[in-house]
């Protein structure tokens, strides 16, 4: 479109150049008819000599340059069927594999294996000896001991006559003794385990 416009300017420009210049030629020629019978009417009104016409010759104009320019070849583009194409190359497609599939093994459960507590019971048996209840008559009074078990021996009671007074000197474990006492007469009675084997001693004695 800019390139059709210029042309056509260019084209404008030289035919109105050419249009001054034929213009311009014509005022020139003019110019000199005019001037040539004013000069003759002076002429003769000075001197009333007959003066043969003159052969009326057309005055000979300027050669006129015509300058011929080439048409411009125009061609009409309509923007609205202006289209520029572009060629969109198709997209490459990439064939992706399908996913190998993935087997999970569950793994199994541990074997668990019972626990066996072995609990190992000491008994102690202990065997208990009976105990031997024994009973002492003294002059003076009763003796009552517990004989066992082992090398034990334990007192238990002592009963005193009439008019007889009780004394417990030992107790156990080992040895007991008791003694009863009155006027003129004492009554005593020991127990005691030597070497295992328990002795048994009662004294009965008079006072003097």
């Amino acid at each position: 479109m800019r390139r059709f416009l210029g042309l056509s300017a260019a084209w404008a420009a030289a035919t109105l150049v050419s249009v001054l210049i034929a213009t311009a030629a014509v005022g020139t020629v003019r110019g000199r008819v005019t001037e040539a019978p004013s000069r003759a009417a002076g002429s003769t009104a000075s001197a009333p000599t007959t003066v043969p016409p003159t052969p009326s010759t057309s005055p000979s104009l300027p050669d006129t340059t015509t300058t011929t320019l080439d048409p411009v070849t125009t061609t009409a583009v309509d923007p609205a069927t202006s289209t520029t194409s572009t060629t969109v190359e198709p997209p490459t497609s990439t064939s992706v594999p399908d996913p190998t599939p993935t087997s999970t093994t569950t793994p199994p459960p541990p074997t668990t294996t019972p626990s066996t507590t072995t609990s190992t019971t000491t008994t102690t048996t202990t065997t208990t000896l009976p105990t031997e209840i024994r009973s002492y008559d003294l002059v003076g009074g009763t003796v009552v001991i517990a004989v066992g078990p082992g090398t034990t021996v334990s007192f238990q009671s002592a009963s005193a006559k009439s008019g007889y007074e009780v004394e417990v000197e030992h107790r156990g474990p080992s040895k007991v003794e008791v003694e009863f006492r009155t006027e003129g007469h004492r009554s005593k009675f020991k127990a005691e385990w030597e070497h295992g084997t328990l002795e048994i001693e009662i004294d009965e004695e008079d006072d003097d």
